[in-house]
């Protein structure tokens, strides 16, 4: 198997065309993001995941744990990560070419490998997860692991020890980063349509063992990753033992009806994953995705007489909502994975329909604007990096400032800061949806998912998340967690103090009483947005 694996791999590197059109890809979506690193929260705290602290370990993922301690590469983030990560999504595109091609033979079209390679690489959504630098090489990996265990399954027949090794690579890939489960089950799926479209059908027989041996794989990974995170919970013993709860808190079917569940489930998955189509780009692609998955399955399966086409294409659709079913609803966008390798896969298929056209003109013209929207992909993705480099400078700027006040203007006491930092028009106008344009206006007018109160405000909805996650949001937000602190609730925003050179005294004792004195405060940047009550400070980032 590796050597047949092997001769595909090689062919396509040799194929200069072919990884001139990937090279391309990849410099021009990543570049800036390689070399311009921009922190996060989860960036400059090492210790609390990675460390002593263990808090991945209580979140159940010490996948990236595991990793740490084999490759020592979390400590150093800058460059070194995302360079690995891209190279490892180069190398997960060519690997899945490698298993269509060796499914469906010479079926498929040179065309048709670039554009899954390429717009694979540059999917959708993945600038949701990458901007937390730590998760730049681990999910990248995620992919490549899931590639090659639904390769193992493949291969199955030819050693069984194929079988032990997809199964530790599943369980290392859930723990990780569980969301997973959906691009094993899809990639898993569109094989076999692969295999039915463009290659040779297997038996129903051998089809029915594979799907048993993927259940059993599956299965056994997701119990082997519970027991040896509960065996690592027991020995490390992490600071936050209680966190696992925080990460099922997302369960939204507990403690509440089931009706009320189920409405809460149908309108965020329509507002984040259909309507957000509006206003942003990755979820627009997606929803073309759904809708030419579609038209293609209803196609293929009349002009192939085949109803195993048309459930297949089901399958794989629907797999799309399988975490967000789980869930009770929507997915954070830097869980959903799987949209990306979907809307790669789909236009894989219109690419093949394209290179068999008959008419030139029209398969150089389909071509064409297929390769525009790769181009839109591109150029969004390398966006959203260069808005996340410009909130790390305003990041950098606010507490630059507020470090000189406090060293120069207040004596050391312990610091507490306190509420919502609300980004510039540098940052928004390129996250937010302005009340006052057209989508804005629609949004208010012809939807109900804008409350009253956010309609008078300047921006009335966010596309690209990556505002959740910084240091002047998340960092200083000393609310909404439903555990205990058995650190100091501002510990990423000291961490970045510590980082830019300033040394502040921890105040989180005193939380409660700064919450309530920061009520009739002015908050940053405004004259007064530090208070000394004595014995502590309060910093008011918008109460």
């Amino acid at each position: 198997m590796l050597q047949r694996y092997k001769t595909l791999f090689l062919r396509f590197l040799k194929d200069k065309w072919f990884m001139l059109a990937v090279s391309v890809t990849a410099v021009l979506a990543y570049s800036f993001f390689v070399f311009n690193f921009s922190p996060n929260v989860e960036d400059l705290s090492f210790d609390l995941y990675y460390g002593s602290n263990n808090l991945l370990v209580s979140a159940g993922r010490f996948g990236t744990v595991i990793l740490d301690k084999v490759l020592n590469i979390y400590a150093f983030r800058p460059m070194i990560m995302p360079f690995l990560g891209i190279m490892t999504l180069v190398a997960t595109a060519i690997l899945w070419c490698c298993q269509f091609k060796k499914i469906s033979g010479d079926s498929l079209s040179r065309f048709t490998y670039v554009i899954f390679a390429c717009f694979f690489i540059a999917a959708p959504l993945l600038n949701e997860v990458l901007i937390y630098t730590n998760q730049s090489f681990s999910i990248p990996l995620c992919f490549f692991l899931v590639t090659v265990s639904i390769i193992l399954i493949d291969e199955w027949q030819e050693s069984r020890a194929n079988m032990y090794w997809a199964i530790a690579a599943l369980t290392l890939v859930l723990a990780i980063y569980e969301s997973f489960v959906a691009v094993f089950i899809s990639g898993l799926m569109c094989c076999f349509l692969v295999r039915r479209l463009y290659g040779t059908a297997h038996s129903k027989r051998i089809v029915w063992n594979r799907l048993w041996l993927t259940l059993e794989a599956l299965v056994l990974a997701i119990a082997f990753r519970y027991i040896v995170g509960a065996l690592l919970k027991n020995y490390m013993q992490p600071i936050l033992p209680g966190y696992s709860e925080y990460t099922t808190s997302y369960i939204n079917w507990h403690d509440r009806p089931f009706l009320e569940a189920l409405h809460t489930f149908f309108s965020t998955v329509w507002l984040n994953y259909f309507i957000a189509g509006a206003y942003y780009l990755p979820i627009a692609i997606f929803d073309g995705a759904l809708i030419a998955a579609f038209v293609c399955g209803l196609v293929l399966a009349i002009r192939r007489k085949s109803k195993l086409i048309a459930v297949l294409f089901a399958v794989i659709i629907l797999t799309n909502f399988a975490m967000p079913v789980f869930l009770g609803q929507s997915m954070l966008y830097r869980a959903c994975q799987v949209f990306g390798f979907f809307a790669a896969f789909v236009l894989m298929i219109l690419a093949q329909s394209v290179s068999t056209m008959r008419w030139r003109k029209a398969r150089i013209g389909a071509a064409a604007l297929i390769l525009l929207l790769l181009f839109y992909q591109i150029n969004d993705m390398n966006k959203w990096f260069f808005v996340n480099n410009l909130r790390y400078n305003e990041d950098v700027r606010n507490f630059t400032k507020i470090g000189n006040d406090l060293r120069d203007n207040y004596e050391a006491k312990p610091v507490v800061f306190v509420g919502l930092y609300r980004y510039t028009d540098s940052v928004m106008r390129y996250v937010g949806v302005l009340a006052d344009s057209n989508i804005g206006r629609w949004l208010c007018e012809k939807t109900d998912y804008i409350p009253e109160s956010t309609k008078k405000k300047k921006y009335v909805m966010q596309s690209c998340k990556l505002l959740e996650g910084t240091f002047s949001s998340w960092g200083v937000v000393t609310k909404g967690l439903d555990f205990d602190y058995a650190y100091d609730p501002n510990y990423f925003v000291f961490e970045f103090l510590r980082g830019l050179g300033f040394e502040c005294m921890e105040g989180g004792d005193y939380l409660k009483e700064a919450q309530e004195a920061a009520i009739s405060m002015p908050m940053f940047p405004n004259r007064g947005y530090i208070l000394d009550t004595g014995p502590f400070l309060v910093v008011n980032f918008g109460m």
